[in-house]
């Protein structure tokens, strides 16, 4: 009997989750969608060119989009690496939207942990490096590859990396977030506005990321 009940526990738990990431999701779109309309608005302002509605269009209508849990496994070492949790990356997508973090102690609780040192760290066209604070009842966002090349250079996709903090070092506690990568389908054909030249999107300064 107590194997039955575990089984249908661990469905409803199953179900829970998939419930509310599912729900989690449309609001990331939701929003998204009017972030892309903002870039939309820029971009065509200054290129002409730039189709109207573009980039709301992939996040709108978009079949590709990609929900992905992560969890940074707890360590022991104090020893600094400035992107141990997750080496700097762009994403490949258009837009990527992020919930706060969450950490989580060797029993399964919520710890209340303010990042002072650690955490997710991004660079600007300018290679300044910002560590990002996400509050608990916000989304953050950031440019994908893919954006970049469809506004033909005007915008950049977002270098960024997740820090180990020392303050966590040998306490068993791991840092979980959410992240849906918006993304073109598989088939959507990339290109840069017409008066723009394809050089002005992949010649970039990519700062310790591999160039398009």
């Amino acid at each position: 009997m107590s194997g039955c009940l575990n089984y249908h526990k661990c469905n409803d738990m199953s179900y829970a989750r998939e419930k509310y990431t599912k729900a989690m999701s449309k609001i990331m779109i939701s929003v998204g969608t009017m972030v892309a309309k903002q870039i939309d608005e820029l971009a065509h302002k200054q290129c002409p060119t730039y189709p109207k509605n573009k980039l709301q269009d992939v996040i709108r209508l978009g079949n590709a989009h990609v929900g992905r849990l992560l969890h940074y496994f707890p360590f022991n070492t104090k020893e600094n690496v400035e992107d141990d949790w997750c080496g700097w990356h762009n994403d490949h997508g258009a837009l990527t939207a992020l919930t706060s973090s969450m950490y989580i102690d060797k029993d399964g609780k919520e710890l209340k942990f303010k990042e002072t040192k650690g955490g997710l760290f991004a660079k600007n066209r300018f290679s300044e490096t910002a560590k990002i604070s996400i509050p608990a009842d916000m989304l953050a966002f950031q440019l994908g590859e893919s954006t970049q090349i469809m506004t033909g250079g005007m915008l950049e996709a977002t270098p960024h990396c997740v820090v180990r903090s020392d303050e966590l070092a040998g306490k068993g506690v791991s840092r979980n977030t959410f992240a849906l990568v918006m993304a073109t389908d598989d088939l959507y054909p990339m290109s840069v506005p017409k008066s723009r030249n394809p050089s002005s999107a992949i010649n970039k300064d990519t700062h310790k990321v591999p160039p398009l």
